[in-house]
């Protein structure tokens, strides 16, 4: 991308932004519209040691399809 497109979409982004470590609590099959999918859920923990007296976790559940399905796209 772009840094016109970076600067006028998503503003500037500050070089000091913390890292977040990604952990899978579980992981089931599901189905959505007829679709066979796997949904996970996974809690992401921001490395906050430049303050340490806020916790910051991030709740994510994440659903995708189990077998990608070719529609004649190339």
């Amino acid at each position: 991308m772009s840094e016109a497109f970076n600067e006028e979409i998503y503003r500037k982004i500050p070089e000091d932004i913390p890292g977040v470590s990604w952990e899978a609590i579980s992981a089931v099959d599901t189905t959505v519209s007829g679709i066979v999918a796997l949904k996970k859920k996974l809690i992401g923990r921001v490395d906050n040691s430049s303050y340490p007296d806020v916790s910051v976790t991030i709740d994510l559940t994440l659903v995708t399809p189990a077998k990608q399905q070719n529609k004649g796209i190339v």
